[in-house]
């Protein structure tokens, strides 16, 4: 009778967990800065060859509310803050890098590129490869990509006036 009981106990437990799955796999956003290679442009090739780094990246942000005149999202960003976990070979390492100077949010995507491309160039790399001068990379895939303002399930996650984030998992190919 305890066998059978397991058993049942054993069936159900997998079942909730095959029922919940779906769920936990509509929570990834759809947000609108999930088009990596629109946001990355020349530096995302999904073919791109070379040492592979895998890790996550979570940008959070500082914001404002300001008019659509000023910017076009509506939102002027005051800090931006980048971390970055890579690794390779069982070997992970964080990286982090900040900017205070502002810019509007969606306005200029030049300038967030530009400080991911400046942390995996700067720090990320040398790192692993322990070179002063370093080979380039391309970012080959970005996935579970996360923003905060997305929808989870079936419910809109509230907008935060003040604050904002994203997170990805992703790979670059080191030239």
């Amino acid at each position: 009778m305890n066998f059978s009981k397991g058993i049942l106990q054993a069936i159900v437990a997998v079942g909730m967990v095959v029922l919940l799955t779906p769920s936990a796999l509509r929570a990834e956003s759809a947000a609108p800065f999930g088009d990596a290679g629109g946001f990355l442009k020349e530096l995302y090739d999904p073919q791109a060859g070379g040492a592979k780094l895998s890790g996550t990246m979570s940008i959070i942000y500082d914001k404002t509310a300001v008019a659509p005149e000023q910017c076009s999202q509506g939102f002027f960003i005051n800090k931006m803050y980048v971390s970055i976990t890579m690794g390779q070979n069982q070997t992970y390492a964080p990286f982090t890098a900040g900017q205070e100077a502002g810019f509007c949010m969606g306005d200029e995507e030049p300038t967030q590129v530009k400080m991911i491309v400046d942390l995996l160039s700067n720090k990320v790399i040398p790192f692993y490869l322990g070179c002063t001068t370093c080979p380039s990379f391309k970012v080959k895939s970005i996935t579970d990509y996360q923003y905060t303002t997305g929808a989870l399930g079936d419910h809109q996650l509230p907008g935060d006036q003040n604050s904002g984030g994203l997170s990805a998992t992703f790979t670059i190919a080191i030239q």
